[in-house]
């Protein structure tokens, strides 16, 4: 009876462990289609990052975007890899990020309430917002 209860318990254990997978792979398709295993992280993109608020709507291009994240923000984890994969792959179009702690990282005028965000900013003026993952998903096709 020993014996038996003994190779329960070891069986009960081996399978557990050997079941269990030490290493992980994100795998990730941007918004143009590519997919990628490369996990990539906002510091990546540290020249992108816009950490003065009012430079926001003051950067030299014409026309850019602006991302505004949380990194605790569930939803912004959850698109996170498919937006930094389609920034890199940009050509065409600009654009920067800014990581938000609290309302006062966010300049006056940009009408951003939530994260995650994407402005569109011409001219220095607010032309457009992208709220929420449904929104941006689709959003981030459009960009060349």
């Amino acid at each position: 009876m020993k014996r038996l209860f003994l190779l329960f318990l070891l069986f009960g254990m081996v399978i557990p462990l050997t079941g269990c997978v030490t290493t992980t792979t994100t795998t990730t398709t941007s918004a143009s289609g590519s997919t990628t295993t490369e996990e990539l992280e906002y510091s990546d993109f540290a020249s992108l990052h816009i950490t003065e608020v009012a430079d926001q709507l003051m950067m030299p291009e014409r026309t850019y975007y602006v991302y505004y994240y949380g990194v605790e923000c569930t939803h912004c984890i959850e698109i996170k890899q498919t937006v930094l994969h389609t920034v890199q792959g940009l050509q065409n179009d600009k654009f920067y990020f800014v990581s938000v702690t609290s309302i006062t990282d966010v300049v006056d005028g940009a009408g951003v309430t939530k994260t995650p965000t994407v402005i569109k900013v011409v001219n220095g003026v607010v032309t457009r917002l992208y709220v929420g993952k449904t929104e941006i998903l689709p959003f981030l096709s459009t960009l060349s």
